[in-house]
């Protein structure tokens, strides 16, 4: 569960229903965090770049790419 995101001295904390689940012997792509300070305050996104993360996991993790499973869950955050 995403519960706080920190950049810098600033922090955003999030409400219980921005979870997901890790199994074991599995890959869990959460999606990519965006994270950009507005002003005063911080604007944080998440992204569905799955194509990206295979590749950069075929790239540079190949092994466990093919030994393990890969699910996606995608974190929606509600603040």
């Amino acid at each position: 569960m995403w519960s706080q995101v920190s950049v810098g001295s600033r922090y955003a904390i999030f409400h219980g229903t921005n979870n997901f689940t890790i199994k074991p012997g599995t890959i869990t792509y959460a999606g990519h965090l965006t994270i950009e300070e507005i002003g005063g305050s911080a604007r944080i996104g998440v992204d569905d770049n799955e194509g990206d993360m295979r590749d950069y996991l075929t790239k540079n993790f190949p092994q466990y790419l093919q030994s393990m499973s890969f699910e996606k869950s995608i974190t929606h955050f509600r603040y």
